[in-house]
């Protein structure tokens, strides 16, 4: 199970970096536009990203704290939390970060799939119900909120 969220870490961090456009940053005047905030998020983001694949938790979620001071709607930045938090077993911050997450951008199948595997881990599965996808005829496990 931890390959798969360092496999999911690793695919989230490559598709940020390929969907990225380059920018150069400029240097920082004060008041800052929202653009460049947004650009100091998104590094931020990578930044903590990177940290995270390399094993470095403490400076991940010290860089993913900045990032979310940026923007505070950051679904991503939660996420990232939330997995690393709970790949450090500390379910109830991982939990609240997947549910900050969820409550940003609901659209997001892999936020309920993190929601819904934290608390399957903590024994509560009152959120979560198995349903048989169209297209595959597999069960899946999705969160229903």
């Amino acid at each position: 199970m931890n390959r798969f969220f360092v496999l999911v870490s690793l695919l989230f961090v490559l598709t940020i970096a390929a969907c990225s456009t380059s920018r150069q940053v400029k240097a920082p005047t004060t008041p800052r536009t929202a653009g460049e905030t947004a650009l100091e998020k998104d590094y931020l983001l990578i930044e903590a990203m990177k940290h995270h694949v390399l094993g470095d938790a403490p400076s991940a979620l010290a860089l993913i704290g900045q990032s979310i001071k940026r923007d505070s709607l950051c679904a991503a930045c939660y996420y990232l939390q939330s997995d690393i938090y709970g790949g450090a077993g500390m379910y109830e911050q991982a939990i609240e970060a997947a549910d900050k997450a969820r409550a940003i951008d609901s659209t997001n199948e892999w936020y309920a799939v993190m929601q819904a595997t934290l608390n399957m881990r903590v024994g509560s599965y009152s959120i979560c119900q198995r349903k048989v996808t169209e297209k595959s005829n597999k069960n899946k496990l999705w969160c229903v909120l």
